[in-house]
């Protein structure tokens, strides 16, 4: 049975934020730095992204979101009418994918992130067809982000696989509520690579009765780089956390 004991994350004390203020934002070790990122799930936000290119954490990064094209942007953007407010956003949007990924070369693989999917496969790649076709050196280190709507649950197993590369592990779960023996078997899975060092509950989901969130960010250090030293009683971290969804508070957890 999942309780919230399960969420309660080590004592990391060198967080810090990148990316947004709000949802696209996440906290990681700001003493960790890694040849490059692997970024699974796009949006409409990558400041996280460049981010950690200014910051040199890492030199480049690759991402991969089958649902976000150039033409998809545009289309979003012609269909507003009369709405001055959604107009601009979107079309800051398209200016600054056209900007990032069009004139600064920022690699954006379409393909939907898949447990079988492979380079060849037109629509669909694995973790471990990226890890084979991009990162190809073995001894390459990897900052690994997933936020791609409820898929991470197919990929866990190729998540573990990559582990000795991978330095630094954020990832975001979903339907965390209907999917309760899955996801608590997949953050067991994750626990016995990584240490558990930042939990951030998404408060655009739901909370039932006994305070588990229904969708919530995690950051996972390699466990060989990291020595487990208490843990935090008390989430959100106050000075890094801020709410996913602006206006509505964020979710407090007080772990007994």
């Amino acid at each position: 049975m999942l309780e919230l004991k399960d969420f309660q994350p080590f004592n990391y004390d060198n967080l810090v934020r990148r990316g947004s203020t709000n949802d696209g934002g996440y906290l990681l070790p700001s003493d960790i730095s890694a040849q490059f990122l692997i970024s699974l799930g796009l949006g409409d936000d990558w400041k996280f992204e460049l981010d950690l290119i200014k910051h040199k954490q890492v030199s480049k990064f690759i991402v991969f979101d089958h649902s976000v094209t150039l033409l998809s942007l545009i289309k979003k953007l012609t269909r507003i009418r009369r709405k001055l407010k959604p107009f601009v956003y979107r079309a800051a949007v398209l200016f600054r994918y056209l900007r990032d990924f069009i004139l600064f070369k920022n690699l954006h693989v379409k393909k939907k992130i898949t447990k079988y999917g492979s380079i060849e496969n037109f629509g669909e790649i694995s973790l471990k067809e990226i890890f084979k076709e991009f990162v190809v050196d073995p001894k390459s280190t990897i900052i690994l982000k997933i936020d791609i709507e409820g898929s991470e649950y197919k990929i866990i197993e190729q998540i573990l696989d990559s582990s000795s590369q991978t330095l630094v592990l954020i990832i975001e779960f979903h339907e965390i509520l209907i999917q309760n023996d899955k996801f608590k078997t997949s953050l067991e899975l994750l626990k016995s690579k990584f240490s558990l060092i930042h939990t951030h509950v998404n408060n655009y989901g739901e909370i039932d009765e006994f305070s588990i969130p229904d969708v919530c960010e995690f950051t996972f250090i390699n466990r060989n780089i990291h020595r487990e030293n208490g843990k935090v009683s008390r989430l959100p971290r106050v000075g890094l956390d801020s709410p996913s969804t602006p206006g509505r508070p964020d979710r407090e957890i007080v772990f007994a």
